[in-house]
């Protein structure tokens, strides 16, 4: 990131810095669309049993390209999904992005957590930083 601006200099030596701005150099700096997709899984209200692994998994898109999605579990992140699996199926939706594999899914290991209802959603982060979260749900964990 740079910053640049203008800078006036009269007869008298007087100095003015104008018009400051931060840039970013490279390919994706004037990128400002935010990434876009769903939380397939699970879905709002989902129950899940007490010890067990649940996938939490969807598909992401950007026209810049998906950095990272981030799982975040009652607020907190809790691990990055793996990005990349085939989704043929939002391919032909949206063929203008050109990306078969824009799946992502990660295992969450119930352990640990208690009985009851937590938050769940994914944050997407484009290439040019862009960050969206997407699926806010609540799932509800009971007993075995």
């Amino acid at each position: 990131e740079h910053e640049i601006f203008a800078r006036y200099v009269d007869k008298a030596g007087n100095v003015v810095d104008v018009g400051r701005r931060k840039v970013r150099i490279g390919n994706v700096a004037n990128d400002t669309e935010v990434p876009f997709g769903c939380l397939d899984v699970p879905g709002f209200g989902t129950v899940i049993t007490a010890g067990s692994v649940a996938t939490i998994g969807g598909w992401a898109l950007d026209d810049t390209g998906i950095s990272r999605v981030e799982i975040y579990i009652d607020g907190s992140k809790v691990g990055d999904a793996t990005y990349g699996s085939l989704r043929e199926d939002v391919f032909n939706v949206f063929p203008s992005y050109n990306n078969h594999n824009a799946g992502y899914n990660w295992e969450w290991d119930t352990t640990g957590y208690s009985i009851g209802e937590h938050e769940i959603f994914a944050r997407y982060v484009d290439k040019a930083g862009n960050v969206v979260d997407v699926g806010r749900r609540k799932v509800r964990i009971v007993g075995e």
